[in-house]
């Protein structure tokens, strides 16, 4: 963090919507993964076979 940066608060606001992607995505993997319905091992084309 910079130097010059303003003190963290307790109402201070952040902004989380990089955090969209890992929150909503990682549940739905572990479910996936959990029914064996993927497995990490499994490559992409074999969901995207464009690639």
């Amino acid at each position: 963090y910079e130097q010059n940066s303003p003190q963290v608060k307790a109402d201070t606001i952040y902004d989380l919507a990089s955090l969209t992607k890992v929150l909503a995505t990682t549940p739905a993997i572990m479910r996936l993964l959990e029914q064996n319905e993927i497995l990490l091992s499994h490559r992409l084309d074999r969901f995207y076979p464009q690639l």
